[in-house]
């Protein structure tokens, strides 16, 4: 991408996904943790190392096809999968959390 100096992309297509987009002089490391909770996958999350300094979880959370477990609650099962990997972190992105969307049994 001739805007941005670097980047880095998780998505179903160019189109559909997350990214995070850095000026030249900044270095990201993509992070590889795991994404699949229970046999299933969690999708559209992208955990980087920024400058070598600290950790940025680049989040943007959906229903990803979860009747009972879907937008936070996708969030909620990459956090407990991944929790001993953090050390120096931000989370930052779309969380897609409003109270319409609370079930009575979680």
């Amino acid at each position: 991408m001739e805007w941005t100096g670097t980047y880095l992309w998780n998505g179903d297509n160019k189109n559909k996904g997350i990214g995070v987009f850095a000026k030249n002089q900044n270095k990201l490391r993509l992070i590889n943790w795991s994404n699949i909770y229970k046999g299933s996958e969690v999708k559209h999350l992208l955990p980087c190392l920024i400058n070598n300094k600290f950790q940025l979880l680049c989040i943007w959370t959906s229903q990803n096809k979860s009747p009972t477990f879907g937008f936070i609650g996708q969030l909620w099962k990459y956090l407990e999968i991944n929790k001993g990997n953090f050390k120096k972190i931000i989370l930052a992105g779309d969380l897609n959390s409003n109270s319409i969307w609370d079930k009575t049994d979680r």
